[in-house]
């Protein structure tokens, strides 16, 4: 084992030298090491039992059971979260006093289970409370570099983390259907076990587990990454469940030479308390007749992890193979003539006739992404009509993913562009989020509202905060549309900075909802 000089590091060099952009794959340890008391699994069994008045040594007693006859560690869970739903269902006349009014009317609506709300709000982004550890944000700084510099993250986690530390830097993808999207502007964000912000999506019921075992897009789209990209691990164990399923699924589709030339591409770091060096190993994971083998990182250093990963450096940044895959698009998309549209590598254009080429490169064409995001919400913030909603529309054809916070119910758009996939997709998306939002913590005076909300702003709160308290008193119609939109113009002047909150884009978003 080397120490000391990072670069010396024998299996990060291996992926240092091929210059390939690196995926993540993170699960719950990562959320656990930076969030005060997010809970593992068997804690958020037990916490789910005592919220719906069950004595967790039942699903202790439970565990050990299922364990004595044989099931695996997840099985057990899997089955404990059957029962837990089983039960709360069962008593569902007094557990419906957990929920409010517009979450009640939202399950209604959407047919969505109010155990999955339950479950959802457990992880609710408001709650999230990171730990004082000054090493613990200083690992987390760094981890906002990297974020620019990968490939795509997969996590298993249900909640928001990630994109709470990442922001516009990347484009969570939730829904199955939408996992061959292509972003052009943010790296892409795989929720594989679904998100709280889309209850129904969550996997956690053995039911929910053997449906999510069917779904085969998950697995070409891992055999796509893992086909282009070192693949690094961080929070699984060595023995965690959902890793192996989905290994297991991706050495079935690969032969055993393709299978020995992943061995340098996937390496886990392994959680080893108080260890700062790094103990490099090799772990080898049958799967029938054929076997795996993954690099492993034991350490406690993920300072050094983190700064070891920012050390990629590709040939391009991610950031510019998606600009030049973006202004190749475009160029090829507003000729004249009839072109199709081909993204790909340069080595498969031999075959390609000189007239069905076009390449272009270089900073002197203009970037298609005209209308940034960041410009359209300061546009519809401040009035200033500096795009025409045709201008927006186009844009969002090549430029937009409809789970952004835009302020697109600004523009006055014809009905057969309301009609469009992505349009329809984005309003639909917004109105089930304004109508699921959660304002427990909100405190405000119901009296002289703008005087009293004004006064609350000047207190130290948090941009979220900000952003909540002037939410709610908009949708309570206790200050009018130009009342509302003055205040965030007040916060937007008193921090510029507040443009990167998802929570300010929502409350600019939200001005023309109503």
């Amino acid at each position: 084992m080397e120490k000391k000089n990072i670069t010396n590091i024998k299996p990060f060099n291996i992926i240092l030298g091929k210059k390939r952009l690196p995926s993540l794959f993170i699960g719950s340890g990562f959320s656990k090491r930076y969030i005060e008391n997010y809970p593992n699994w068997i804690e958020l069994l037990d916490n789910i039992a005592e919220i719906i008045g069950l004595n967790s040594a039942i699903i202790h007693s439970m565990k050990a059971n299922l364990l004595s006859q044989g099931y695996t560690e997840g099985q057990a869970n899997q089955k404990i979260g059957s029962y837990l739903k089983t039960e709360f269902e069962n008593n569902l006349k007094e557990n419906i006093k957990l929920f409010n009014n517009d979450e009640l009317s939202f399950s209604k609506k959407e047919n969505i289970s109010l155990f999955k709300i339950l479950l959802a709000k457990m992880f609710k982004s408001e709650t999230l409370n990171l730990k004082k550890e000054s090493y613990l944000n200083t690992e987390l700084t760094i981890f906002k570099e990297l974020v620019e510099k990968v490939k795509c993250i997969f996590t298993t986690n249900y909640d928001v983390f990630i994109e709470y530390l990442a922001g516009d830097k990347i484009t969570p993808i939730i829904h199955e259907s939408d996992y061959f999207y292509s972003s052009f502007t943010s790296a892409e964000l795989y929720k594989i076990h679904g998100s709280i912000l889309a209850p129904s999506t969550l996997v956690f019921t053995e039911e929910d587990y053997i449906n999510f075992d069917q779904r085969r897009l998950t697995v070409a789209k891992l055999l796509t990454v893992v086909a282009e990209s070192p693949i690094i691990f961080i929070g699984y164990s060595l023995e965690d469940e959902n890793i192996r399923k989905l290994l297991d699924d991706l050495v079935k589709c690969l032969t055993i030479k393709q299978i020995d030339d992943l061995k340098n591409n996937l390496i886990l770091i392994d959680f080893k308390k108080c260890n700062k060096d790094f103990e490099v190993g090799t772990m080898v994971i049958p799967f029938g007749i054929k076997t795996l083998s993954i690099t492993t990182v034991k350490t406690d250093n993920y300072t050094l992890v983190y700064r070891l990963l920012n050390k990629f450096a590709p040939y391009a940044t991610p950031q510019e193979i998606r600009k030049y895959k973006s202004l190749l698009k475009n160029l090829i998309d507003g000729n004249d003539k009839k072109i199709t549209t081909v993204l790909e590598c340069v080595s498969s254009f031999e075959n390609r006739e000189s007239d069905e080429v076009a390449v272009a490169l270089g900073s002197e064409i203009e970037s298609p992404n005209k209308y940034p995001a960041k410009n359209i919400i300061i546009d519809v913030l401040k009035r200033e009509n500096r795009y025409t909603p045709d201008q927006i529309y186009q844009w969002t054809l090549t430029h937009f993913n409809p789970t952004h916070w835009i302020p697109l119910f600004y523009y006055k758009f014809t009905k057969e562009q309301n009609d469009s996939e992505k349009i329809k997709c984005f309003k639909s998306k917004k109105r089930k989020d304004f109508k699921a939002m959660n304002f427990d913590k909100v405190l405000v005076t119901k009296t002289n509202a703008v005087a009293q909300i004004e006064k609350e702003l000047k207190k130290s709160l948090k941009p979220l905060d900000k952003c909540l308290l002037l939410m709610y008193n908009y949708l309570e119609l206790r200050l009018t549309k130009d009342e509302f939109r003055n205040l965030l113009i007040k916060l937007y002047e008193e921090d510029n900075k507040i443009l990167n909150e998802t929570a300010f884009k929502k409350a600019v978003t939200l001005i023309d909802y109503l």
